[in-house]
């Protein structure tokens, strides 16, 4: 193409513009896809929860009512009753077996080895990685997990670091096995509830103790 007496070269921008929408229109297609890849797999990850959740019986503490929530499954449904409500049903009760008979559902049964192995078996846990975690004895945290042996409240506070469950999962553990739960107004306490809700390590909240005072863990 000749102008102004220079020889000009055509390049084809036209062709080159729909190159690019082309390429732009490749990429979002790709974008989509893998959306919808990531759709998927979460609705999985959902539909495993959801099943996961049906098999367990579990404390659940209301920290806006400060009632705690007896949560067992049992069949095909789950039922619940603020603790108020049973100490009330307690007080009324004729006998312990008219209780027993009319609120065994909401019971949460089962022993300690049984508990932390259920959430080890629910969070993937491997053994071996939680009691490094919770900075204890092999031996001695084994036979905890085969029910030889009962922890005191503070080496059960080691294993549930190691098995980085947060506070309410603490709480629900402690109680369910006759523990006094983490209190926010106890001193002691606070430091560990701190450690916990921050996902602080053992040896961080043990340092934290000391520094204030405090027993430290182990």
């Amino acid at each position: 193409m000749e102008r102004y007496g220079v020889e000009w070269e055509q390049l084809g921008t036209h062709d080159m513009h729909l190159s690019v929408e082309n390429f732009k229109k490749e990429q979002r297609i790709k974008e989509v896809a893998n959306l919808d890849e990531q759709i998927s797999e979460k609705q999985i990850e959902v539909s495993a929860l959801t099943d996961r959740r049906s098999m367990y019986s579990v404390l659940i503490v209301d920290h806006g009512t400060s009632q705690c929530y007896c949560i067992y499954y049992r069949g095909d449904f789950l039922s619940d009753k603020p603790t108020a409500e049973l100490m009330r049903a307690l007080s009324n009760a004729d006998s312990i077996d008219s209780y027993m008979e009319h609120n065994n559902r909401f019971l949460v049964e089962g022993e300690l080895s049984e508990h932390i192995n259920r959430f080890c078996s629910e969070k993937g846990l491997v053994k071996a990685k939680v009691i490094k975690r919770a900075e204890m004895n092999e031996i001695y945290a084994y036979q905890i997990f085969s029910g030889k042996r009962m922890p005191s409240r503070d080496k059960l506070l080691c294993l549930c670091l190691g098995m980085e469950l947060d506070s309410t999962e603490t709480n629900q553990l402690l109680k369910c096995v006759g523990f006094a739960p983490l209190y926010p107004k106890n001193k002691r306490d606070s430091i560990i509830l701190f450690g916990f809700e921050k996902g602080q390590s053992v040896i961080t909240i043990n340092e934290g103790l000391y520094e204030n005072g405090e027993k430290t863990l182990n």
